[in-house]
């Protein structure tokens, strides 16, 4: 569930508690927790709704000016069914606060290491190290010249690296992406165990 970086800023503050959605079916379940530039956004409900039926409060709960701007938004997306979804902020992304552990116990290690092998042995082959040296070697450079670069895909390239960033090893910028100090750790003891 896509939301905008102003919308999450409000739902840090408290004052957003709502969001409406319009989709064939819900994408997100109560009690999950949605990874977002500044933290965690947890779902608190989901509920099918119609427009003729949303209020005054609900719209400045979603941080709306007016019911009429809640009504004219929603109305842009005709297809599908309006889902009136309860959020929270959660605090602070776990991968930030990884993504600065430099100090990697030995089986802390052996567990990410045996992670890294499993992700080199898909059909794809070993990326693991070249991806990791790609973005090294070209800090903030945009998915498409890293996929050219690396002569892969860009639908392919970007997950790959999200299961990097999962890991705290990289660092999705404005453009591109870079090495986080525990991924510049990790590669270096990669290569050296290589």
């Amino acid at each position: 569930m896509l939301i905008t970086l102003s919308d999450l800023a409000r739902i840090k503050s408290g004052e957003i508690s709502l969001v409406f959605r319009t989709w064939a079916s819900p994408r997100v379940k109560v009690g999950s927790q949605i990874k977002t530039p500044l933290g965690l956004v947890e779902i608190l409900s989901i509920e099918e709704t119609q427009l003729d039926m949303l209020t005054a409060e609900e719209a400045l709960q979603a941080g709306y000016a007016s019911l009429t701007e809640l009504t004219a938004e929603a109305a842009k997306r005709p297809d599908g069914q309006l889902y009136r979804i309860g959020v929270r902020y959660a605090g602070a992304d776990p991968r930030l606060a990884l993504r600065a552990e430099t100090d990697i116990p030995e089986e802390e290690w052996r567990k990410l290491k045996k992670k890294l092998q499993r992700f080199d042995q898909g059909k794809h082959g070993p990326w693991v190290e070249r991806v990791m040296q790609a973005i090294q070697a070209h800090p903030a450079t945009g998915s498409k010249r890293l996929a050219a670069e690396l002569a892969v895909e860009q639908a392919w390239l970007k997950p790959q690296v999200r299961k990097l960033k999962n890991l705290g090893l990289t660092i999705s910028l404005e453009v591109g992406y870079q090495l986080s100090p525990r991924g510049e750790v990790v590669l270096k003891r990669w290569k050296n165990e290589s």
